[in-house]
């Protein structure tokens, strides 16, 4: 445990006193911090990969600031619609002719260009035509100690592979393969995508495989797609990308939405993006948007043929989980009209619907039971530079019917704020939406309040808060009778000094829970407890140079139930370093120590990845974690990334009331990435 300590502390030390004086992006990069804090908090409540898929594929083709749409430039990290409306209306007057030239729009702060820097571009006048080409592969493995022994044996290796092919295209070649264009224009494009992925202990190398061929057609105003995409449109109760994050660490970013359409899937999420085919057409009234998808599904099916689950994990190792391979097929058409009828006011219509080969029977008491389902939804928004008004109103194949609704404001230039009600019904199905919510996403039985605020008094203190509070007017999985809960967070960013800055954090969560209790006759009974968690945090950056950055942080949580006794008391440390020793060669190292009673006091830890990947672990019972990653460039068209991570625990129980063991105490894990760009 102390070598991997000494090691990264003494290296840090030499590095930091050699070449402290290097000027350069460390590796934990703007492009890093926006990452991670549209993903830190999301991954808590489920999977992330489609959100940072966005943020990928923005990094690889960044925003052209004179011919992106209001949607798009809504996508990118920690910028609202307020923002993004500006954008548009100054280059209405002007065109950008540098991405330097946001800092004049208003709400633009330096930390904020920073961060918006890898995502957007400004086009030269002379454009490349020759193809563009990116390839990536990735390994890995991890060796995880057990103290039971499993139940189905595995027949495939232990790694995790990942390939990812992108090929683009633009413009008309000229005879040195440059175009002279207009760079308010857009240009006629080609792209291809191709993804593989096999998952530890899967025996196919090409147990996942993923495409698409998109063009783009400025001439006709169309965009065509074949393959597998996913749609987003109006607040996402009819149709969106699987993973919609509803809150963060920034209160008012995000809250409105704005989707952008037809997106090409580059996601390893196995379950809902469409496969099919998909056109977008501009109108002289509006835009067209049309889809069709055919598409298999795992499921697994009782004796008569039902299908009573879906296996969307996307793991095929055993027999059994080979069984669900393929065994229902969804049929989806899917269209939506949007228009603008005014300057800021835009109106659309969304529609769905879905068949099944089979019955389907999900248990539960939302379950969903029948061969098809399908939605309509209305939505609006206004937008002006100071706010925007929002809803969208949905209605299933049961003609039963869900809403959002909200507003961003800007009441002067240092502050934002946002307010948004939701009401979901317990019989409202929807399988590819994902609106607000408290669950992630799962838009069923809920409704409540939410509340931001984004505050900068001064240059040198920004403060996001937010409220939610919600009730399910059902009972859940877990709680018998109606309910409800709330949420606290509070967040301070103080910038101490040029290249050090404070920030401190406070969460407070109060959600349902249940509880098993013997009876006076000796039956075992449940009933409904409330469970309450705090987390505290504080992290404290300091760049000893522009090479050179040092993180520390200290986190407590505290979990208690209201008829429980006694509270459980859990701590994060951790310290990083990020350096830039060379050019072209970047580094991090971390150490974390945790100290929890047991698995329900988990504290959640975002940490760097190899590029286009992303990992919270939750960490629990008493150890140490530390990982390194080191990634270098050759040549400018190859980058080589690695991370190395490794946990020690001791035997830790899931809850204080249960008396089995979390069976993980060892896990050492090991990936090695290739990039290649051409």
């Amino acid at each position: 445990m102390r070598l991997p300590i000494a090691i990264i502390v003494a290296t840090a030390l030499n590095y930091s006193s050699l070449y402290g004086a290097d000027e350069g992006d460390t590796l934990r990069s703007a492009l890093q911090a926006g990452y991670e804090q549209a993903l830190e908090f999301g991954s808590e409540e489920g999977s992330v990969t489609s959100l940072l898929e966005v943020l990928e594929s923005m990094q690889e083709e960044p925003l052209d600031l004179n011919l992106a749409s209001a949607s798009e430039i809504e996508q990118l990290p920690g910028l609202g619609p307020l923002i993004a409306f500006r954008i548009v209306s100054q280059r209405s007057i002007q065109l950008f002719q540098k991405v330097e030239d946001l800092g004049g729009i208003e709400g633009v702060t330096p930390e904020l260009l920073r961060a918006l820097n890898p995502f957007v571009t400004v086009r030269r006048k002379s454009v490349s035509t020759l193809p563009r080409l990116h390839f990536r592969t990735r390994g890995a493995r991890s060796a995880i100690g057990q103290s039971a022994t499993v139940q189905d044996s595995y027949a495939g290796s232990p790694d995790k592979l990942y390939n990812r092919i992108v090929a683009h295209i633009e413009g008309s070649p000229g005879n040195d393969g440059h175009e002279l264009i207009d760079s308010d224009q857009p240009q006629p494009s080609l792209t291809l995508g191709l993804v593989t992925e096999k998952d530890p202990g899967e025996k196919n190398y090409l147990d996942f495989i993923s495409g698409h061929l998109a063009a783009s057609i400025p001439g006709v105003s169309a965009r065509l797609l074949l393959g597998d995409f996913v749609f987003e449109g109006g607040q996402g109760l009819v149709f969106w990308r699987s993973s919609g994050l509803s809150k963060g660490t920034e209160a008012t970013a995000g809250i409105a939405r704005n989707g952008v359409g037809i997106r090409p899937s580059f996601s390893t999420d196995q379950a809902w993006f469409f496969r099919g085919a998909a056109a977008s057409l501009d109108l002289k009234g509006g835009t067209v948007s049309l889809f069709y998808s055919n598409k298999h599904l795992d499921a697994g099916t009782d004796s008569s043929g039902v299908v009573t689950r879906f296996d969307v994990d996307g793991l095929h190792r055993t027999a059994t989980e080979m069984k669900t391979v393929g065994t229902l097929r969804e049929v989806s058409y899917g269209a939506r009209f949007t228009s603008e009828l005014i300057e800021g006011l835009q109106v659309g219509v969304s529609g769905l619907a879905s068949r099944f080969n089979k019955m389907v029977h999900l248990p539960g008491i939302f379950g969903f039971h029948g061969e098809g389902s399908s939605s309509l939804g209305v939505d609006a928004s206004l937008t002006r530079s100071d706010v925007r008004i929002f809803g969208e109103i949905a209605q299933d194949f049961n003609r039963t019917r869900a809403g959002v609704a909200g507003i961003v404001l800007n009441p002067c230039l240092e502050a934002t704020v946002a307010l948004l009600a939701r009401f979901y019904p317990r019989d409202f199905k929807t399988f590819h939406g994902s609106g607000f919510s408290a669950n992630g996403g799962n838009n069923v039985n809920e409704s409540g309040l939410y509340c931001g605020l984004t505050f900068r008094p001064v240059s040198w203190l920004n403060v996001n808060a937010s409220w939610d509070q919600y009730e399910f007017p059902w009972r859940t999985s877990t709680a018998m009778f109606p309910s409800e809960g709330k949420e606290l967070m509070v967040q301070t960013e103080m910038d101490l000094s040029a290249r050090t800055s404070l920030t401190v954090l406070l969460r407070s969560r109060e959600k349902p829970a249940d509880l098993m209790l013997v009876n006076p006759a000796g039956l075992a009974q449940m009933t409904d407890d409330s469970r309450s968690q705090r987390n505290y945090r504080a992290t404290l950056t300091v760049g000893s140079s522009q090479s050179v950055v040092w993180r520390s942080r200290v986190e407590i949580v505290t979990v208690h139930y209201s008829l429980r006794p006694g509270r459980e008391l859990g701590m994060l440390m951790f310290q990083d370093v990020s350096i830039d020793p060379v050019r072209h060669v970047s580094l991090e190292a971390r150490v974390i120590a945790f100290d929890t009673p047991t698995y329900d006091s988990r504290v959640y830890e975002y940490e760097g990845e190899v590029p286009g990947a992303c990992q919270t672990p939750a960490l629990y019972g008493r150890g140490l974690r530390w990982y390194f990653i080191g990634r270098s460039e050759f040549f400018r068209h190859v980058s080589i990334s690695l991370k190395y991570s490794q946990t020690r625990r001791e035997a830790v129980r899931t809850s204080a009331f249960a008396g089995e063991s979390v069976l993980s105490q060892e896990d050492d894990h090991l990936t090695l990435q290739i990039d290649v760009k051409l």
